[in-house]
């Protein structure tokens, strides 16, 4: 569920796996506002996911992740709304990116029959109330600090953002 700040509306929202290629397509590279290089997610063999709002070709969030089966969880490697969705933008067109991208990943773990559980290692800004908020627990110390999602989260996850299931584009 992302909501525009403009209106205040709830916005249907799809998924689409991604191909490197369509990462030109889009116009995901570092000199368009992007923090992450996620050309290095492919070579590094993680599934990288688009969020789009229906009716809107314009990628308004990535998330790249890969099944652990030996952990039995999702792995989370990286996770970027688009430039504009940015919370710190001054005009942040849609809010809810992440939270809904993490739901994704809970979703795509309930379906690996991995009972929700993701893991991820915090890159960039550190900001360890906002994964908490969600339900977020420390697994170890650290730089990076590393988190997992719980079933009982990741379940309020998908629940609170994708409730109407996850459809595909």
């Amino acid at each position: 569920m992302i909501k525009e700040n403009l209106t205040g509306k709830t916005k249907d929202i799809c998924f689409r796996s991604l191909r490197r290629k369509d990462l030109q397509d889009l116009r995901v590279a570092k000199k368009n506002g992007w923090l992450f290089d996620w050309r290095k997610a492919f070579i590094e063999a993680f599934n990288v996911y688009g969020i789009f709002v229906i009716g809107d070709p314009q990628v308004q969030g990535l998330i790249a992740l890969a099944p652990n089966a030996q952990n039995q969880l999702v792995d989370v490697d990286l996770i970027e709304a688009a430039p504009q969705n940015k919370w710190k933008h001054h005009s942040q067109v849609y809010a809810g990116i992440g939270k809904t991208l993490i739901a994704f990943a809970a979703f795509l773990s309930f379906k690996q029959s991995y009972e929700g559980y993701i893991g991820l290692a915090i890159k960039t800004n550190y900001n360890e109330e906002y994964y908490t908020s969600l339900g977020a627990v420390r697994a170890r110390g650290g730089i990076p600090p590393y988190y997992f999602f719980p079933t009982s989260a990741s379940y309020e996850l998908v629940e609170t953002y994708l409730s109407g299931g996850v459809r595909w584009c």
